[in-house]
């Protein structure tokens, strides 16, 4: 499969990798995507930005004064996972080789029976038992097997369903179908920053374990189950950062899809598009931080199938550091990719990409100077 390495004038570590060998225009400087949307609302806990959702502001109020409840996690304990979810898992090659390692440690060290049963309760919400992961060092069945668990539910579960999702900024979020050249399928989330242009994670384009860049990935801007209003774009041109690529580097844990043709509905309008920017840690611990984007794990009670359904939250940052976002915000493998946005003043900006997830907290690869002057490329390509 040929390559083209892209510079983009920063150094090595960020060079763009493409999927083919046609070159597109190139140029920097431009700042994120343009588009209307509703004025900046009070959340949970009269948090600042977030967007407005009703739904969401009464669990989440509510979610901040009770403790001891029901997660996720307890509801799935013990329930096979939906057949078309098990076929199409989010992969998270780098940290899913690690986990086994992890849990055979804390199983010799510590033995600590609190410890067991929050991994328990992680895996049996992917339908996995215990027992099938805690194998010898080495054994690449069960550690590929883990790469979908790696995006928790933090405490109460209210995640809100975003239906109709075709108002801004909900058609600028994108649902992914990914086929892998090993003939695997998995489920992943964009965002538009351009008419042509989705940024995603670099694991949802270039899948280091499943032959690197996927056969093509399917886009289906501000889907909601079975109803898709701008259709859907067969992608084929990916591009992820090479260092991504080369070391599955999660602090380069970028990607973009450039579609043969602007997404459009019924009345021939495009998708809403996200701006972007590089900010400083002060900004971005300012106000609340937005994530929307197709969890596997719900509807808990298909139809619509588990990973058609977009759904949001939103939470303070947790921690920042050079290179990442991390959160207390609820998320599921499927929602890699999804922007991680501030509102302010009718404007949504993307400060970082959601990638990875932990009990300890989910995170974005961070937005940094140098990754936006890469989107600013990729913009360029898909506009």
């Amino acid at each position: 499969m040929a390559r083209k390495i892209l510079q983009d004038g920063e150094s090595d570590a960020l060079d763009s990798v493409w999927s083919d060998e046609h070159d597109e225009a190139s140029g920097g400087g431009i700042d994120g995507g343009e588009g209307a949307g509703a004025d900046s609302a009070t959340g949970a806990s009269d948090l600042v930005g977030v967007e407005s959702v009703p739904e969401y502001v009464a669990l989440s109020s509510r979610a901040t004064v009770e403790s001891g409840g029901t997660t996720l996690f307890d509801e799935y304990e013990g329930e096979p996972v939906d057949a078309d979810f098990a076929d199409e898992p989010e992969f998270f090659s780098k940290i899913a080789r690690a986990l086994p390692r992890i849990i055979r440690t804390a199983k010799k060290l510590a033995g600590n029976p609190v410890i067991r049963s929050a991994v328990k309760g992680l895996l049996a919400a992917k339908g996995i038992n215990l027992e099938s992961v805690e194998g010898e060092e080495g054994d690449t069945d069960s550690d590929e097997r883990l790469g979908s668990l790696l995006e928790v539910v933090i405490g109460a579960d209210d995640r809100v369903r975003i239906d109709p999702a075709t108002g801004t900024p909900w058609s600028g979020v994108c649902s992914l179908n990914i086929l892998a050249r090993n003939g695997q399928r998995f489920i992943g989330t964009g965002w538009m920053i351009a008419p042509r242009c989705v940024i995603t994670a670099g694991h949802c384009v270039h899948i280091r374990t499943a032959g690197g860049f996927p056969t093509h990935v399917d886009v289906m801007p501000g889907r909601s189950g079975a109803s898709m209003p701008f259709g859907s774009v067969r992608g084929t041109r990916l591009a992820a950062l090479g260092r991504w690529i080369s070391h599955g580097d999660r602090n380069f844990d970028c990607g973009c899809i450039i579609l043969p043709r602007v997404p459009r509905n019924a009345a021939g309008a495009a998708p809403f598009q996200f701006r972007y920017a590089a900010a400083s840690e002060a900004v971005i611990r300012s106000r609340a931080l937005n994530i929307a984007g197709y969890p596997g794990d719900l509807p808990r009670t298909p139809p619509p199938p588990r990973g058609s359904a977009m759904y949001f939250h939103a939470r303070l940052a947790k921690a920042v550091s050079a290179t990442a976002i991390t959160y207390d915000i609820d998320t599921a493998g499927g929602q890699s990719g999804s922007p991680v946005w501030h509102l302010q003043i009718s404007v949504r900006t993307a400060l970082g990409i959601h990638t990875n997830g932990s009990p300890l907290g989910n995170s974005a690869t961070r937005i940094t100077p140098a990754i936006k002057a890469q989107l600013d490329l990729w913009k360029a390509a898909g506009a």
